[in-house]
């Protein structure tokens, strides 16, 4: 109906325009009103960041630039997208009030009674929800049997068997793949596939579990049988969670380790005695050191998670103390004396923090309009010798950060700073522009993948070898035109299932929310939130890196849902904190 094939007055010259600007004009008349107030400056905020991602991501996207220098821009963002989505951010969260007060979402009053027996809080119930969601997931491990062998795994298996070990990745993660695939699969039962299916089943037990403890969470914050049952089904069923269940990356571990942490951090808000029983105490150390150990950027968030702890909990400071102390040994154990013991190569990792800085400056001289002094595209060059390579893939900081002049760097650090500094202050737009293209997918809902300007995947899974039956299901998909990748993006509001952009947006809201109700459980929002910031340093959008955070997110949206009694209590245990 919309003239989409012109390119010209799609909207504007279409009576669409008078039916939306119609429904705009009743949404502000019912939304911007005296008994809203309270709602209004937290939205005002949260809507003014998501018409600011929504406008410069779409210029970034199509055009590939933010052309933030424009006036109109920012006009069209304060005028035209914050007052919009303010009124459905306040709506939303007059919403959630709503389902508060009845416990349950409207959408799903439906009768649960012949599965109660998912719902008793019980030791049992627990195992049994660990076990439906492993086994939902074996029907998809023989079809991708031995599972997807992937991302850096297959790098670091030779590393294992030459015995060349390095701490490019976690070695911890390259010795269980080793001792899976080479020690038990190769040597053991001489087949490296049965070994990598073992490593899968290990993978997965971990992660289900992980969602079983989400599960078991929510249960014990009286979430209503319709979340829970919810929530479970996504865990047993969405495809994304399915396929990354055997994907033999370090993330998948990581992201067991990181929920584990977030529900540790959530029990701790709730009752921050709890740190004194020994069991916790035991279990938190545990979750945390891994969470370090299979993830570089791990220890950078266990520091900011021990901080906010350290300064909100005044009472349980020596116990937090206890535990960074604790974490800190073992850490510096694994790096130092375990490390030896297993030959383990220490490399620099120099150019993995150089991914934001390469790419603006890389596209600071390709679009350099005399700005640049020669001396300064000189060092630019000797810096980044493949910066030309920056023009074919924006979208990924490997291709200009990887032959990155380490040596050079070591020899004067205080020249790159200079010259990174110097040219920022001479070209800040492409500096900005650089930023934004290369973490799109992390802020921007509506990224399409897979990204033209990125040569990794959004995620990986190619099938070298399969069943006769997954055979023909894929030729049957291949004649209907549905065997394309990603094609989930045709379908709307599914496809925001997918995004990595949407996990930051669920974050921002919950944290808007906990604003709004004084409510404590912002501090792990905010771990999860500067877990994206660190993802913002890396150098390409991945589902991988996301994953955690968008694992994590279960807790938030679920929470959205308490009832009013146990919202009372949590703000009843604010007060005795502060006290």
């Amino acid at each position: 109906m919309l003239k989409v094939n012109y390119r010209d007055f799609v909207l504007t010259n279409s009576v669409f325009s008078l039916i939306l600007f119609l429904a705009i004009y009743y949404l502000y008349l019912k939304t911007f009103s005296i008994e809203n107030k309270k709602y209004l400056k937290i939205s005002i905020i949260i809507g003014f960041l998501f018409s600011l991602f929504m406008d410069v991501g779409s210029n970034v996207y199509m055009y590939d630039t933010t052309f933030i220098n424009l006036p109109v821009v920012w006009i069209r963002i304060i005028f035209g997208g914050t007052p919009f989505f303010t009124a459905i951010i306040i709506n939303l969260y007059k919403f959630i009030n709503q389902v508060t007060k009845n416990n349950h979402l409207p959408v799903l009053t439906i009768k649960l009674n012949k599965l109660n027996f998912l719902f008793i809080k019980t030791r049992k119930t627990f195992l049994l929800i660990w076990s439906i969601i492993f086994i939902s997931w074996l029907p998809a491990l023989y079809a991708s049997y031995p599972g997807v062998l992937g991302y850096d795994t297959y790098l670091q298996y030779p590393s294992y068997t030459k015995h060349m070990i390095n701490n490019h990745h976690p070695y911890i993660h390259t010795l269980l793949y080793g001792f899976f695939a080479d020690e038990i699969g190769k040597k053991l039962l001489n087949n490296v596939d049965l070994g990598s299916l073992l490593y899968s089943i290990f993978q997965m037990l971990i992660l289900s579990f992980a969602m079983a403890s989400i599960y078991r969470f929510l249960q014990k914050k009286n979430c209503s049988n319709s979340i829970l049952l919810l929530n479970l089904l996504f865990f047993m069923f969405f495809p994304p969670y399915v396929i990354m269940s055997f994907s033999m990356t370090k993330d998948v571990i990581y992201t067991s380790f990181f929920v584990l942490m977030i529900i540790c951090t959530f029990e701790l808000c709730d009752d921050p005695e709890i740190i004194h029983n020994r069991k916790f105490f035991i279990k938190f150390i545990i979750v945390c050191i891994f969470q370090i150990l299979f993830r570089s950027q791990g220890i950078y968030i266990f520091l900011f998670l021990m901080v906010i702890l350290f300064l909100k909990f005044k009472g349980i400071r020596f116990q937090t103390f206890a535990v960074f102390c604790s974490c800190i040994i073992l850490y510096a154990g694994y790096l130092g004396p375990l490390a030896n013991y297993f030959h383990v190569n220490k490399i620099e990792n120099l150019q993995e923090m150089m991914s934001v800085p390469c790419v603006q400056l890389s596209r600071s001289i390709i679009n350099d309009n005399g700005e640049l002094s020669l001396k300064e595209k000189e060092l630019i060059i000797e810096y980044i010798p493949d910066y030309k390579d920056y023009t074919i893939y924006e979208g990924i900081g490997d291709a200009v950060k990887n032959d990155f002049n380490t040596e050079k760097f070591r020899n004067n650090p205080k020249e790159f700073i200079k010259l990174w500094i110097t040219v920022g202050l001479k070209k800040p737009l492409e500096y900005i522009n650089a930023f934004t293209r290369l973490t799109i997918g992390y802020w921007y809902p509506d990224m399409n993948y897979r990204d033209p300007k990125a040569y990794h995947p959004y995620w990986e899974y190619w099938t070298t070898q399969k069943p006769n039956f997954i055979s023909k299901f894929f030729m049957m998909l291949s004649s209907n035109g549905m065997k394309e990748p990603n094609k989930y993006q045709i379908i709307p509001v599914v496809s925001m299932l997918f995004s990595s952009g949407m996990v930051l947006w669920i974050i921002i809201l919950f944290l808007g929310w906990c604003a709004l109700n004084k409510n404590i459980y912002f501090i792990p929002s905010l771990v999860s939130l500067f877990a994206i910031f660190i993802l913002l340093l890396g150098p390409v959008v991945l589902y991988r890196y996301i994953f955690p955070i968008m694992l994590s997110n279960h807790i938030y949206l679920s929470l959205f849902t308490i009832n009013e009694k146990e919202k009372n209590n949590i703000t009843e245990k604010i007060i005795k904190i502060q006290k």
